[in-house]
């Protein structure tokens, strides 16, 4: 965790004030065998710590969310709580914690983004190679999955808590509808819908205003021009 100083006579910009290390002994039980078959190390131990791939900070809550290179996915918290303290290396013989709270039933292959819901802060997204997966706080399994073949770069939710956009490898954007089906006997699920008519059908996705009722998106286009898009979903 780091502080960013506005004093102008600091002669740091950043300030770390905090710093956690996830290791194999967090990762779900189906990943350990894979990340011990993996290390380039053959002796590694539980203790060795893991590759981070994605990781956000929860809204107006000190806990964050990470996923790992491995397909692990945990809800963080900012004071470390559980696990126990660990070397970061031989070298700088600093003890670092586990943040770990939570570990959900992991992705099948690395992390790419994680995105909150910003109507349902307990509410987040979570997209690998092949797969964008909705989860909540309360459980560690995935409430929809939607697998996506040609490769997913990352993943976001509009204002509108039921539409998600997604980057394809291909450069195509696509959206997504999250249907919610508590009161019937079918599951939540993730589908496939056309997009707002307004939106580029090609470009790399930065970020969403969270702020805004109409959602606002910053967008990449192939000259490498930063947009910003109002789009009603």
């Amino acid at each position: 965790m780091w502080k960013c100083n506005t004093v102008r006579d600091k002669r740091q910009d950043l300030t770390l004030i905090q710093a956690f290390s996830v290791s194999i002994e967090d990762l779900h039980k189906s990943l350990s065998s894979q990340q011990h078959k993996h290390d380039r190390l053959s002796s590694a131990s539980n203790k060795s710590p893991v590759g981070i791939s994605a990781a956000c900070l929860v809204p107006r809550e000190k806990k964050f969310v990470i996923g790992c290179i491995a397909g692990g996915l945990f809800l963080c918290s900012y004071e470390g709580r559980l696990g126990s303290k660990r070397p970061l290396s031989s070298s700088t013989g600093q003890d670092f914690a586990s943040p770990v709270v939570v570990a959900y039933v992991p992705h099948r292959s690395t992390l790419k983004s994680i995105h909150f819901n910003s109507v349902r802060s307990d509410m987040f997204l979570s997209c690998s190679v092949d797969e964008i997966r909705i989860y909540t706080f309360q459980d560690s399994k995935p409430l929809a999955i939607l697998h996506l073949e040609g490769g997913i770069e990352n993943a976001l939710w509009t204002t509108d808590q039921e539409v998600l956009l997604c980057r394809q490898s291909n450069g195509s954007l696509r959206s997504i509808k999250y249907v919610d089906n508590r009161d019937s006997v079918k599951n939540p699920k993730l589908q496939i819908q056309g997009l707002p008519p307004s939106l580029p059908s090609e470009a790399r996705l930065l970020g969403v205003n969270p702020f805004e009722s109409v959602t606002q998106l910053l967008l990449v286009n192939d000259s490498e021009d930063i947009q910003v898009w109002s789009v009603r979903a």
